[in-house]
């Protein structure tokens, strides 16, 4: 019976450390508090891999690559998710692209109709420069690391490399869409103390079972 609670405790230090650590990245970048206006930046300020991001997009390409992750229980697909991957820019107030990521459904779908509007007017004679302007929340991130993604990516620079976008005009760090907040460090702490907790409930029961 103590070795069982034993085993518990150290599942449930294991399960809240893992937490912990999924936490610790948002935590650390609402702490840090550096956050950096798109409209008003520049390529070299997609530099700091813990910065927080938000503005307004008016250019939107793609999407060039979707990452679909997909949760099963008994064989029985229970949860999916989609992550769409686009090349944006706001055009009136900066001269470079990223790369936008988000899983969001509604905005998926605004991204999508921007990236239409722009593909027509890059191929049809008269159509109108698009009108866009989409507000986001979001985080700097270093490139995916999905398979195959950077084909995809240089497939999608090269495309647009043919309506006069250098690849030198891409920042080397992307947007991941979706806001932080305090809740995050809240988050973080109560994992912490958790793990701390679970680890001391651990010690003590593994005590307590060697001495029967």
């Amino acid at each position: 019976m103590r070795k069982s609670k034993t085993i518990f405790f150290l599942f449930a230090m294991v399960l809240a450390l893992v937490f912990t650590m999924a936490f610790l990245d948002d935590a650390t970048r609402y702490i840090k508090g550096h956050e950096i206006n798109f409209n008003k930046s520049e390529k070299v300020d997609f530099s700091d891999p813990y910065a927080m991001i938000s503005g307004e997009i008016d250019f939107v390409y793609g999407p060039f690559a979707v990452y679909e992750e997909t949760t099963k229980k008994y064989g029985i697909t229970i949860h999916k998710k989609e992550t769409n991957y686009y090349i944006v820019s706001n055009l009136d107030d900066t001269d470079f692209f990223t790369v936008f990521s988000t899983s969001d459904k509604d905005l998926i779908a605004e991204l999508d109709k921007a990236a239409d509007k722009w593909y027509n007017y890059f191929t049809i004679e008269e159509a109108a420069e698009p009108i866009v302007n989409i507000e986001f929340d979001g985080k700097l991130s270093y490139p995916s690391s999905m398979e195959d993604y950077e084909k995809y990516y240089n497939e999608a620079v090269e495309d647009l490399a043919n309506v006069g976008v250098e690849k030198s005009m891409f920042a080397d760090m992307q947007i991941t869409e979706g806001k932080i907040t305090v809740w995050s460090v809240v988050a973080f702490v109560a994992c912490c103390i958790l793990t701390l907790v679970s680890f001391v409930l651990t010690i003590i029961s593994f005590i307590v079972s060697r001495r029967r």
